[in-house]
C-alpha cells in the first residue's frame, strides 16, 4: 500500500495498479477499475467500474479508512452514471488537511 502513494489523489489514481499487483496472487480475480477526472488541488471524481453492482457502499468505507492514512477530512457524495457507455458509479470527494493543536 505504501507504494501507491503518499498523498490521497495520487493513492486513488494508483487504485489499478494496486489491483494488478494482487491479480499476481489471484489470477483469477476480476478486479474493479478505477479512474480519476476533475481534479483540483482539493477535491476529484473517483470513477468505479465493476460489473459487482452495488458494491459502492463498500468504496465509501474504504476512502473514509484513507482520511486518516493520508491525515484528511473527507466529504463523499455518490451518484451513478447511467448515460456513459460503461455504467459506473461516481464519488465526489473532497477533503482537507486535518489541524492539529499545538500545546502551550
Amino acid at each position: 500500500l505504501k507504494a501507491a502513494g503518499n498523498t490521497l489523489p495520487e493513492f486513488l489514481k494508483n487504485l489499478d495498479h494496486l489491483h494488478t499487483r494482487v491479480k499476481l496472487s489471484f489470477p483469477d480475480l476480476d478486479p474493479p477499475s478505477f479512474r480519476v477526472s476533475d481534479e483540483t488541488a482539493s477535491s476529484l471524481v473517483l470513477h468505479y467500474y465493476s460489473p459487482r453492482v452495488g458494491l459502492g457502499k463498500l468504496v465509501i468505507g474504504v476512502l473514509r479508512g484513507l482520511q486518516d492514512r493520508f491525515d484528511v477530512d473527507m466529504t463523499v457524495r455518490m451518484d451513478r452514471d447511467e448515460a456513459d457507455e460503461r455504467p459506473h458509479d461516481r464519488f465526489h470527494i473532497s477533503w482537507t488537511p486535518r489541524t492539529h493543536g499545538t500545546s502551550a
